[in-house]
């Protein structure tokens, strides 16, 4: 049977370069520190008695001087209901659909079968993560590097796509 410690075998053979990866619950993110600036990739998984399920990867950054001003008025007024991860990183990316990738790997057990051992399936997904990474995650990064980048695409949102982008909105409606 195929293990947790098997897929975190798997996820640092498949590491990305220049991220550090790091282990959270029920996922693991890829980060790089540049400059005061934080970026991450997020992969979360889901375990079932048959196998696992990796989700889509989630991108985010986090701009330092930005969240500790946010940090600061949070803690200076006792502000409650308000998520760590809130307070973690600046914007969120919604990169998907990536054009060319298999999503429906996404939905495809990773374990051992009479067909293939729990790494072969874990590569076959991996694949289009790697796709959904560079061809999503790496021009998001490149696209919002400075605060800048992030208020001129801001200013062209609706209101209510505000939480998609903005993290800290999620938990304050």
């Amino acid at each position: 049977m195929y293990t947790v410690k098997e897929l975190y075998t798997d996820i640092k053979r498949r590491c990305f370069t220049d991220f550090t990866l790091c282990k959270g619950n029920m996922s693991y993110n890829w980060t790089q520190d540049i400059n005061g600036i934080t970026r991450r990739i997020g992969l979360s998984y889901r375990k079932y008695q048959s196998g696992f399920l990796l989700d889509p990867p989630n991108v985010r950054i986090r701009f330092n001087k930005v969240e500790s001003i946010l940090e600061n008025i949070v803690n200076k007024y006792n502000i409650k209901n308000i998520g760590s991860e809130s307070l973690q990183f600046t914007i969120m990316g919604n990169i998907h659909p990536v054009k060319g990738v298999d999503y429906e790997m996404f939905d495809r057990f990773i374990s051992d079968s009479e067909y293939f051992s729990g790494t072969e399936a874990f590569d076959f997904v991996f694949d289009e993560m790697e796709a959904i990474v560079k061809y999503g995650a790496m021009p998001f990064f490149e696209k919002y590097q400075t605060l800048e980048d992030v208020h001129n695409h801001a200013i062209s949102l609706r209101e209510d796509d505000y939480p998609k982008f903005f993290l800290e909105m999620d938990h304050l409606n």
